[in-house]
């Protein structure tokens, strides 16, 4: 049995389990499915997720849903190129999503919303929503959307970053809920940062015009356009708009562009980006330089800051020191 068709037993009897269905025999089988760990903490990021539903019976055809939502995820490498794990981690997603969406027919107010979640993925997801619109989804992110869209809104809830590339449609807005704004658009295509740990949330515009509201005040908003990014401070409840910074989309480019930058502030992006602990000392900190890096190891940035520069690295642990 391959690798996915193990994970879609194993999300059919957790289903079962969920809705008190199992056999005796089958109770056996998922127990000891149950004794892998990644197995055990598939379970318990389930039953998270089936707890958060609305109280109902839910059936789930776990092959079906998982043709289903699976259909949405856009593979950013080709297959040949993918590990097992990887293309077992996205029908993991899928499916993980799948065992709270779909709700009995007759609960006519509620609507089956999808969950997208990158927790445990090591690369970009790739969905395209109901309505068309494409989403990259982070790491680390969730983003939500109803199955069916209202007639008078498009609807999606985010939480972490996301790049959206939003179909145009003038009578029904597209809205992003984010922890503390909303953002309205028509169609256009920006990049979201709303993460709970950090201050601000921003928004960056490459196409078209957004609106972003406070939503414990509607009347604070503002508008921005394309090459600006709309700051909300979490504290003063504040917005401001700035030129976009390119590098704000190194998660989706993998590039990173500095023109007369400090070298210290150079080494403060890279460390944000690449998870590194850089450190600059003496006069070397002030040096402007002007570099691109696209798609570098650390190594390579290392050396390409060496050259740049004339200055000597050593190591500490795993800190690299720059002088």
């Amino acid at each position: 049995m391959s690798a996915e068709n193990q994970h879609i037993e194993l999300y059919q009897l957790i289903t079962k389990k969920l809705n008190a269905e199992l056999s005796s025999e089958e109770e056996i089988h998922l127990d000891k499915l149950l004794l892998k760990k990644e197995n055990q903490k598939i379970y318990e990021d389930t039953l998270l997720l089936w707890k958060q539903a609305p109280s109902a019976t839910i059936q789930v055809d776990a092959q079906a849903a998982l043709s289903k939502i699976n259909n949405r995820i856009i593979a950013k490498q080709e297959k040949k190129t993918r590990s097992p794990w990887l293309m077992v981690a996205a029908a993991s997603v899928a499916l993980i999503a799948s065992i709270f969406l779909f709700l009995p027919g007759n609960q006519s107010n509620q609507v089956a919303r999808i969950s997208i979640q990158t927790e445990h993925l090591t690369e970009i997801q790739s969905v395209l929503i109901p309505d068309g619109t494409k989403v990259d989804i982070n790491l680390n992110s969730t983003l939500e959307y109803p199955e069916v869209f209202s007639e008078s809104a498009r609807e999606v809830t985010l939480s972490g970053k996301a790049f959206f590339d939003v179909a145009h449609n003038e009578k029904q807005p597209f809205v992003i809920h984010t922890e503390q704004i909303d953002i309205q658009v028509l169609g256009t295509s920006f990049y979201v940062h709303s993460d709970k740990n950090e201050n601000e949330i921003f928004v960056s515009v490459v196409t078209g015009k957004v609106k972003l509201t406070d939503q414990k005040n509607d009347r604070n908003s503002i508008t921005i356009t394309k090459g600006q990014k709309g700051i909300f401070n979490k504290k003063t409840r504040s917005f401001e708009a700035v030129t976009t910074n390119v590098n704000d989309y190194f998660w989706k480019t993998k590039t990173l562009v500095y023109k007369n930058t400090s070298f210290e502030a150079v080494v403060k992006s890279i460390n944000t980006h690449y998870d590194t602990e850089i450190t600059v000392v003496g006069e070397l900190r002030q040096q402007a330089i002007e570099t691109t890096f696209e798609n570098n190891t650390t190594d390579e940035i290392i050396q390409i800051l060496q050259a740049l520069s004339d200055c000597s690295v050593s190591q500490k642990g795993q800190k690299i020191i720059l002088e």
